[in-house]
């Protein structure tokens, strides 16, 4: 059983019971963006390696019958066809939605991609090959090293989703530089309640449909057993000791990305040797590590950490440079730390809240930024030899700078 198993699996009639308001939609029991045949709620997540392959994923309908996606490359002549798989996803396995109880959900895997190069999509009907949608676009990572690339981190949502929803597509259109999005979980309040995530969808549609999003389950998407719908809302893959998609990595240009579930308690330590293995054999000068709950919380009344004892070691004596995490609703960037002592080649930990929910920050002598009821995003932009982080608020002031330079493993 998780950490997030033993709180949070109460009977659904319990949760339900709270919701005194009659409208389905108002109570979370019906969705304001229903299903149609023709799909929507586009995602791209990265589904191998992102120099040469993309996941495209959609929902439709029950009766929907988009079944493939055409695919054009830079390259003269016709656009390749990639065949779908949909699945049907029923909300009476976790809480039901009332005006919309059964759709689909489908997925294209992009293969055989040429790097850092730029395709244009669509979802269409084999039955139907006139009435496709419109085309999108996306880029595929660079293949040197050595190229420039800008990412997007977002710590919690959980709350005030629909505006974040939104937010994040104005931040999106800010910076046409970005070539993909972080998420450290809480990204949705119950996880077992599927109008959340059609929620986070409905604000961003051509954000999540053109900037690859990298999903993290936070203890949030563990609610009454929500692990699962997140894995069917999201296509991903992986091979970590968690479950199937739970733990990943990649590298993206200079930058290798390592994606933990820190809500698994049984797996912490089976993990911890997983993540030694992917930081050890990457060639990338930056190690950037994602999971939900903070090595170094900034809660003074949460001064515990279990993945601090399960990971630190491990993080720091493997070489990641940068640690992104969630959970505790501020904003927070340590010092450069080795065994939680400023250190000249340290690892940075960074906590991050996007959403409208927030807790108070504790005094830390190794917190060298705090903010207090400010939701951000970061921008983070890493060269071979210098990475930087810009914490901005959702109207793009900067508050918060961060340099590395020289990417030496802190170890």
């Amino acid at each position: 059983m998780t950490r997030s198993q033993g709180l949070f699996r109460l009977p659904a009639v319990l949760l339900m019971a709270v919701c005194v308001i009659p409208q389905a939609v108002a109570c979370g029991r019906g969705t304001r963006y229903p299903s149609s045949m023709r799909p929507d709620q586009l995602v791209l997540t990265f589904s191998g390696d992102p120099r040469t392959s993309m996941a495209v994923s959609w929902r439709q309908s029950v009766g929907g019958t988009t079944d493939r996606v055409e695919l054009q490359s830079p390259d003269p002549g016709p656009s390749r066809t990639v065949n779908a798989t949909c699945r049907m996803i029923d909300s009476r396995e976790w809480l039901t939605v009332e005006n919309d109880t059964v759709i689909q959900r489908c997925t294209a895997n992009l293969t055989d991609l040429s790097a850092d190069t730029e395709y244009t999509y669509r979802p269409s009907d084999r039955a139907h090959p006139n009435a496709a949608g419109a085309w999108n676009r996306f880029r595929t990572a660079p293949d040197p090293m050595d190229s420039p690339v800008t990412f997007l981190y977002l710590g919690d949502v959980q709350k005030g989703i629909e505006e974040w929803s939104s937010r994040y597509q104005a931040a999106v259109d800010r910076h046409p530089e970005v070539r993909f999005t972080i998420q450290v979980g809480d990204l949705v309040n119950v996880g077992a309640r599927r109008t959340e995530y059609d929620d986070v969808l409905g604000g961003a549609a051509e954000a999540f449909a053109t900037v690859p999003f990298v999903p993290v389950l936070g203890n949030h998407e563990y609610v009454l057993g929500g692990e699962t719908l997140f894995q069917r809302e999201f296509s991903l893959s992986g091979d970590g000791p968690s479950g199937s998609g739970h733990c990943r990595a990649f590298d993206y240009g200079p930058v290798r990305v390592v994606v933990l579930d820190s809500s698994s308690e049984k797996t912490l330590a089976a993990q911890a040797a997983w993540l030694a293995a992917r930081l050890d054999e990457s060639q990338a000068p930056w190690k950037v590590v994602v999971f939900h709950h903070p090595v170094w919380p900034p809660r003074s009344w949460f001064a515990g950490s279990d993945v601090r004892d399960a990971w630190m070691a491990t993080l720091e004596g493997h070489g990641a440079h940068l640690v992104l995490n969630g959970h505790d609703h501020s904003y927070a960037r340590t010092f450069p730390l080795r065994d939680g002592q400023p250190a000249q080649n340290g690892t940075v930990y960074v906590v991050s809240v996007a959403g409208s929910k927030f807790y108070k920050q504790g005094a830390s002598p190794r917190i060298a930024k705090g903010l207090d009821w400010t939701s951000t995003y970061q921008v983070i932009t890493a060269s071979p030899d210098r990475l930087v982080l810009s914490t901005r608020t959702w109207d793009g002031i900067e508050v918060d700078h961060l340099i590395l330079s020289g990417s030496s493993p802190p170890r």
